[in-house]
């Protein structure tokens, strides 16, 4: 599967806004996690995606999950969290 130009935006956004939070080794130990039980997980959070209706927005919670059930995704995000001191 070809990732998306629009994937590698928010992806990339993803990855500059946990270095500035100083989260990359926090993120890149998760990522590593996720590849285990990715699917399992994207399931999880799509079932309380309603209780998370006023924190996080919907756009957020389906990236969240299209991520965990993408490899390709979660080597995007990998790699980018490496870059530029992460």
């Amino acid at each position: 599967m070809r990732i998306e130009v629009e994937q590698q935006v928010w992806i990339q956004a993803w990855a500059t806004r946990i270095r500035d939070l100083g989260l990359s080794q926090m993120a890149l130990l998760f990522l590593e996690l996720a590849g285990m039980g990715g699917f399992l997980g994207s399931q999880l959070i799509l079932a309380v995606q309603p209780l998370l209706g006023g924190l996080v927005s919907d756009t957020t919670v389906e990236r969240a999950a299209m991520l965990l059930e993408s490899v390709q995704l979660q080597e995007l995000l990998t790699t980018s969290l490496r870059q530029e001191g992460g």
